[in-house]
């Protein structure tokens, strides 16, 4: 009797302990390694641009390093450097760039580098180098935690994607577009820490310093950190599950970060809004309104393509190199239909709070300020402008190859997706680091893309 009874405790107990009724919550088991997935994705970003430091300075590097005066004194340069237009170092350029330009950040510390170090390439690059790395955590980090909800795979395959995408090697590779990976960078610091407040009740007001910090040091980086005024509110809906009128209120601090640097800019700079009347950097000065309409229609399907497609790489879109086209040419109605197309889905199923929804508005927000469409920006277009847009492009990637990898039911499927994704991984990487080698000095870099251009 006794032994039936102990039996019968023992039976009850296990029912009580099955996994059917614990909450999923206590019994899942993470089948994958998020830290291990992290140390890969850093290990593969900076293998793919250490070949960087044995590159001169090359191209632009010149504006901002080797022919600005300020960044020549070294230290005693920052003082000008955060006084002035950034490129007034270079004679001439300043007035030359419509708009012009208030972006210290990078500059100072290139003349730190200067003050330190001498004129040393190799540093800089393996700053750039590190940079790169940095950012691939925090892109890690923000999908892992707060986009994918600790999915651990779509985290991986998105850094992965962005990680290996030649589009970036122009900014990793030119010294001078340090620029585009601090913007980025401390947008993406400051993003992370936007969202992480709501999570650590007691330290609210320290990220939100924080995340505001941050988000100065990106706008004096570069201008186009602006756009995060409205990709803030959009994120947090997303994630948080908030209202609309509680999403938007939350951007109220970093609305008064961007008015502060606004006045430092405009108290510098000044507003600078007539048209250039130098040709190289108006490049739509001899085009009539419908003309350049369509033709940056057409440019936002180039970009398109190119992340898709990044092939063939080029430093060079400068006037004619992308001819004039008229509006009713099919190359310019592709790009209007496409890029309404895809607003008006996001639009419609932001309510619902689609990561999708919000990839999509992430890329039209922030291509939209280098589109020449809100302002011209002295550039018919140019790789480095696909670098804050490409990582919806990244995301998206990472969610449709976790789709397939899921359903990828057995063995064989898992294997044959697995190495067709180290082969698209290979390749790419292959191309990241020959394309780095055309960097080397402006001699190869010119002689190469002259080929494509």
């Amino acid at each position: 009797m006794a032994k039936a009874k102990k039996k019968k405790e023992l039976k009850e107990q296990s029912i009580i302990f099955s996994k059917k009724n614990l909450p999923s919550a206590e019994i899942s088991v993470q089948p994958y390694n998020h830290s291990l997935f992290l140390y890969i994705i850093l290990a593969i970003g900076f293998s793919l641009y250490i070949n960087t430091i044995f590159n001169e300075y090359t191209y632009d590097d010149g504006m901002a390093i080797t022919d600005n005066t300020f960044t020549q004194k070294g230290f005693s340069g920052i003082r000008e450097i955060l006084s002035h237009d950034t490129f007034i170092g270079v004679k001439g350029t300043a007035g030359e760039l419509t708009g012009g330009r208030y972006r210290p950040l990078s500059v100072i510390t290139f003349a730190i580098e200067k003050g330190l170090f001498g004129k040393k390439a190799w540093i800089s690059h393996l700053i750039n180098v590190l940079l790169f790395c940095i950012l691939l955590y925090y892109l890690f980090q923000v999908s892992y935690r707060f986009l994918f909800k600790g999915s651990e795979l779509k985290a991986f395959f998105s850094s992965l994607i962005f990680a290996i995408h030649p589009i970036h090697t122009e900014v990793v590779a030119n010294i001078k577009s340090r620029d585009e990976i601090f913007s980025f960078l401390f947008l993406l610091i400051s993003l992370y820490y936007f969202l992480q407040h709501d999570e650590k009740k007691k330290h609210t007001a320290k990220y939100i310093i924080f995340s505001c910090l941050t988000y100065f040091l990106a706008l004096l980086s570069k201008e186009n950190g602006i756009t995060f005024l409205a990709i803030f509110p959009i994120t947090y809906f997303i994630c948080k599950k908030e209202s609309i009128i509680k999403s938007t209120r939350t951007v109220l601090p970093y609305m008064g970060v961007a008015f502060i640097y606004l006045l430092i800019r405009f108290k510098i700079v000044g507003m600078h809004l007539s048209q250039s009347h130098e040709l190289m950097n108006a490049p739509y000065l001899l085009a009539s309104s419908a003309q350049a309409f369509a033709t940056k229609s057409y440019v936002l399907t180039k970009y398109l393509y190119l992340l898709f497609i990044p092939y063939p790489l080029t430093y060079d879109y400068s006037f004619n190199e992308i001819p004039y086209i008229e509006l009713w040419d099919i190359r310019s109605l592709a790009g209007i239909l496409v890029h309404l197309g895809l607003l008006i889905y996001a639009l419609k199923k932001i309510k619902e709070r689609g990561i999708i929804s919000y990839l999509i508005l992430f890329y039209l927000i922030t291509i939209s300020i280098v589109s020449n469409f809100i302002f011209d920006i002295g550039a018919t277009m140019g790789e480095r402008f696909l670098f804050q847009p490409s990582f919806s492009f990244a995301l998206l990637s990472g969610i449709f190859l976790n789709y397939v990898y899921e359903r990828s039911n057995n063995k064989l499927r898992k294997s044959f997706f697995i190495s067709i994704l180290s082969i698209v991984t290979i390749t790419a990487s292959a191309f990241c680091i020959n394309r780095n080698m055309d960097w080397k000095n402006d001699y190869s870099l010119f002689m190469n893309d002259m080929k494509n251009s």
